[in-house]
């Protein structure tokens, strides 16, 4: 029976040597929250106002009485101003030609490309008296500033552009396939 007791006594201490580091386990403290630490800058100091002298007598003045109405000058009405000319779309052969000087300097952007970018950009190019372009804005945006950027580079990379007017508007669609 003494072995019996030994051999149980033995099997009870190693299994609490075993287990008994995951009883104890103290769980750790929760991480303190995050603080945001947040500086108002004190408003300046206002001068002291100077106190007018305390008035002692009870009887109040009467009111002066209102100053006679001015005559309202005739509202003046300006001519509307003359609208600036709208800019044409590029049509026809003109389209093409441009269309295809874009496309050689055109890159869709990778970054696009991995977040499946697609859009429409309409640029406003205007010209000098030679066609060549003076500058490139976005008079549509494609909802992206990644195509719109793209676009309005190779824009500036065409060239000229000759026999269009002062302002020319150019399609630039970006499709992935």
């Amino acid at each position: 029976m003494p072995l019996y007791f030994h051999l149980l006594f033995s099997l009870a201490l190693h299994l609490a040597l075993i287990l008994g580091p995951h009883w104890l386990k103290v769980p750790p403290p929760p991480p303190p929250p995050n603080r945001l630490e947040v500086y108002l800058p004190t408003p300046p100091e206002l001068p002291p106002t100077e106190q007018s002298a305390e008035i002692t007598s009870t009887e109040v003045p009467p009111p002066a009485p209102p100053p006679p109405p001015a005559a309202a000058p005739p509202p003046v009405v300006a001519p509307p101003a003359p609208s600036p000319p709208v800019p044409k779309k590029l049509q026809g052969a003109a389209l093409r030609k441009a269309q295809s000087a874009l496309s050689s300097h055109l890159l869709y952007p990778p970054e696009a490309i991995r977040l499946g970018l697609e859009g429409d950009v309409i640029l406003l190019l205007r010209l000098d008296g030679s066609g060549n372009i003076r500058s490139v804005a976005i008079a549509r945006s494609s909802g992206h500033a990644l195509l719109d950027q793209a676009a309005i580079s190779a824009a500036g990379n065409i060239g000229a552009l000759p026999g269009n007017k002062a302002e020319t508007l150019l399609p630039v669609s970006f499709r992935l396939q």
